[in-house]
């Protein structure tokens, strides 16, 4: 399984579920990168869920705005209507 690491900022307040293993949480991560083909900072958009029990102390502080790095993310790559998205996932260690 292929793994990702990457920071910077959560795009908007965490959203927490419950399920019959446990909870999750969904936000997303704006990451500033350097494109040295258009020479100019570009935003890659990461969709995340993170998941575990007992999440609710973490949902209170991913809200936008916040800096954030995930380390160790799996991932998997979806398509729709043409355009490559990609899902992180990550177990939740608080």
């Amino acid at each position: 399984m292929a793994t990702v690491s990457f920071a910077g900022t959560i795009g908007k307040d965490a959203e927490l579920k419950d399920t019959s293993n446990g909870q999750i949480i969904k936000f997303s991560v704006a990451e500033e990168k350097y494109d040295f083909k258009q020479k100019e900072k570009v935003t890659i958009w990461r969709n995340c869920q993170m998941f575990g029990k007992n999440l609710s102390g973490v949902a209170k502080i991913f809200k936008k705005g916040n800096g954030i790095a995930v380390f160790n993310a799996s991932w998997e790559e979806n398509e729709y209507e043409g355009k490559i998205y990609y899902l992180r996932r990550f177990a939740g260690k608080h």
